[in-house]
């Protein structure tokens, strides 16, 4: 099991981040919130085809990790 040594946090532009992983949080019924859906436009839909993809639902415990090729290097959907 992996051991995070520090966990940062930002408050930057959604489309100014660059990070190794993101982690969002998608709500049981795996509904898009109005972050969610800025992130997903500038991802080029692939958050929501991800969730689609994998019939991603939000249910608690579940995770899904993406790969991406952009500043974002992947992210991680959290139920």
């Amino acid at each position: 099991m992996a051991r995070l040594a520090t966990l940062n946090t930002a408050t930057a532009e959604l489309n100014d981040l660059k990070s190794a992983l993101l982690v969002i949080g998608i709500e049981k019924g795996g509904q898009l919130n109005k972050y969610s859906q800025r992130l997903d436009k500038i991802l080029n839909s692939a958050l929501s085809s991800a969730l689609e993809i994998a019939e991603f639902e939000g249910k608690i415990k579940t995770n899904l990790l993406v790969l991406v090729n952009n500043d974002l290097n992947r992210f991680m959907v959290v139920g």
